[in-house]
């Protein structure tokens, strides 16, 4: 009769080595705390990414040189655009160069200070008015802090 087993264990079977003919050496790693954390983090990125998709709003990752990390269906509707197209670009590949400056301003004071920042923003394309909200951990942040 077999047991379900709790733990993770990653093993290496070297042949080379033999204590005698017809042996064998097993080295056997227990991996379950990497096996945990791997599932937290996939859990938390897929509620972050139901939350993401299930939002009216627009919501985009970018690092510090304004370069799209992410960006949820709506906002990718905007610019009738695939994920593919638009992770990795730059923001001023999409916006002006007046308007990439001034949201570079605030990008950088919300790295470091690590303090979101809450502001109106009107769009060029359109002409509409949105609440844009910039929210950051500062400068040294993690990812395992942000998710």
């Amino acid at each position: 009769m077999f047991k379900k087993i709790r733990n993770w264990e990653y093993g290496f079977i070297y042949p080379y080595y033999s204590p005698k003919k017809g042996y064998f050496v097993a080295i056997l790693e227990n991996i379950t705390e990497r096996k945990e954390a791997e599932r937290k983090i996939k859990d938390s990125a897929e509620k972050c990414r139901s939350l993401g998709e299930s939002t009216e709003d627009s919501i985009y990752l970018i690092d510090e040189s304004l370069r799209y990390l992410f960006a949820n269906e709506k906002f990718l509707l905007k610019f009738s655009l695939p994920m593919d197209k638009i992770v990795g670009r730059k923001y001023g590949e999409f916006h002006s160069k007046e308007d990439t400056k001034k949201f570079a301003e605030k990008v950088n004071k919300v790295f470091e200070t690590g303090k979101s920042l809450l502001y109106e923003y009107q769009s060029a394309r359109d002409g509409k008015y949105f609440i844009r909200t910039l929210c950051g951990r500062g400068r040294y942040s993690s990812v395992e802090n942000l998710l």
